[in-house]
């Protein structure tokens, strides 16, 4: 008799996909990332114990080929089985709630992405209920093989939800780092046009503040290449499956990682700018 386990790889990289998790506020009605994640993590040993029972009886009916063996080995599939849906539906909670805390996301984006991840939990939680239906071993066989059809739209949904978490951080430095550009330009001109002598900065110093108001400028904007080049790697997520799904995510993350690159660089530019406002000439 076939026995499927299902592996679930992404458990491998939950520490660090989540390692920037937020404490509950007391008295909080919307989880948040701690305690969903807290109660995905339990789930994930009682499957561990679910699937270790389901080993022992597996061999023992591959041994024995008795009838109570091979009703102790249909339970304990049908345990671990059901276990393993839990999984899916706790993993799928995490990133709605990891969605749900991002900055940088917008609405229409943060909606569709909540809407889908509903769609699959949904799918999960009837495939649990479907599964004591099972008369055979066969049937759990049939029945663990849907489900493993179905994970890879949880592992590209998976990726798109991390993809624009991560992209959510960018939009909001960005904007962090415009809002300072904005002001920083204004003060600028009000120096330029400051009449009393006292307070007037030399053409020296002029020239190298908007040497430097220059240089930031170019970072801004190929920061914002970069993100726009990222962006439409997110988009284009949905469509790739299997090792493509990550070759795609992995490329998302180099341009978003290059793009605030750029933005930390245009922010140390306009910090020497400040500089230059702040020391008087020698």
């Amino acid at each position: 008799m076939l026995f499927f386990s299902f592996a679930l790889f992404l458990f491998l990289n939950s520490g660090t996909v989540f390692a920037q998790e937020e404490m509950d506020t007391e008295g909080s009605e919307i989880p948040t990332v701690t305690s969903v994640y807290a109660d995905y993590t339990k789930i994930i040993d009682e499957y561990t114990k679910a699937h270790d029972d389901f080993i022992v009886k597996r061999a023992q009916y591959l041994r024995f080929k008795t009838l109570k063996s091979q009703e102790d080995a249909q339970a304990s599939t049908l345990s671990m089985l059901q276990k393993r849906d839990d999984v899916v539906v706790s993993y799928l909670k995490v990133l709605q709630s990891r969605i749900e805390e991002a900055v940088g996301v917008t609405d229409s984006r943060r909606d569709a992405l909540n809407f889908r991840i509903n769609e699959e939990i949904q799918w999960f939680t009837e495939h649990k209920e479907i599964l004591t239906s099972a008369a055979s071993l066969s049937d759990l066989v049939r029945d663990s093989a849907k489900a493993k059809l179905r994970f890879y739209s949880v592992i590209s949904l998976a990726y798109e939800v991390l993809a624009n978490t991560s992209y959510g951080h960018i939009v909001d430095f960005q904007e962090r780092v415009k809002d300072l550009q904005r002001n920083l330009k204004v003060k600028v001109e009000d120096i330029k046009s400051e009449e009393r002598d006292e307070y007037k900065l030399s053409n020296n110093k002029l020239q190298v503040i908007d040497r430097w108001i220059f240089e930031s400028d170019n970072r801004i904007v190929r920061g914002e290449e970069r993100q726009n080049g990222a962006e439409i790697n997110i988009i284009d997520l949905s469509g790739y499956t299997g090792i493509s799904v990550l070759g795609s995510y992995n490329q998302t993350l180099t341009k978003l990682g290059e793009s605030q690159l750029y933005y930390k660089e245009a922010s140390s530019f306009m910090r020497e700018v400040i500089r230059e406002i702040k020391v008087q000439d020698l």
